[in-house]
């Protein structure tokens, strides 16, 4: 089952994407429901706000060391971005500093080849709640989850990684590539690299010409595995 069709999923109609900020606004939008009923003049001032409160976050209570934030980025070059109101959707060290203060794992799901990229908290992420943001066309909507067996009166965004088995699935493979090392590039030959890439799920061809398919080079199949691994 695709995840599309066992989460109820927010009318587009209901939710107005923000192009300075788009993550961080389905975030709060997820987090916070008063913050869906703000004008957009609130919303901007809000995302401000909560971008420059993390900046200084960074020097409270360890939080750039605990979270192992060094291997990302500098603290100050961490500090700029969020503090220049730059559009840091993309940005791994902005998703893991949303992560751990907001205390939740993040799955972003693109509709139009059915995967997920999880963003994980640093510690005990298996236990902790998941939000999912459907990413299209660069622009963040959420997900709401309606729990028939609960008899909730109204539905939730924060589910838990054991409620979908596709979401599961994809924590332990997050998990699993969490504990393999990749070895350096000169030690692997090319079936080597097209087994570990098929382990981890990522295709090992590519379009070519004349509407043909080729083999990924080993360099494209390594690089590749060193962004997950």
């Amino acid at each position: 089952m695709r995840l599309s069709e066992s989460i109820n999923f927010t009318s587009y109609k209901d939710i107005v994407t923000n192009g300075r900020q788009p993550l961080l606004h389905a975030i709060l939008y997820i987090l916070y429901p008063l913050y869906a009923v703000f004008p957009k003049s609130e919303q901007r001032l809000l995302i401000d706000g909560v971008l420059e409160h993390l900046a200084y976050q960074l020097d409270n209570d360890n939080f750039y060391e605990r979270f192992k934030l060094a291997q990302l980025a500098t603290k100050t070059e961490l500090q700029n971005k969020f503090l220049q109101y730059e559009n840091l959707s993309d940005d791994k060290g902005m998703q893991s500093v949303f992560v751990n203060y907001f205390d939740v794992n993040i799955i972003i799901y693109s509709p139009f080849d059915d995967t997920f990229k999880v963003i994980p908290t640093c510690f005990d992420y298996v236990n902790k709640g998941c939000i999912v943001i459907e990413k299209r066309n660069n622009k963040y909507y959420p997900f709401q989850y309606n729990d028939e067996s609960s008899h909730r009166s109204s539905p939730t965004h924060i589910i838990h990684v054991n409620d979908f088995e596709d979401i599961k699935s994809e924590i332990n493979n997050y998990t699993k590539r969490k504990k393999y090392s990749l070895k350096p590039y000169y030690t692997y030959k090319i079936n080597d690299l097209i087994e570990v890439a098929q382990q981890f799920h990522i295709s090992t061809s590519k379009p070519g010409r004349y509407n043909r398919t080729v083999n990924k080079t080993k360099r494209e199949l390594y690089d590749e595995l060193t962004m997950i691994l």
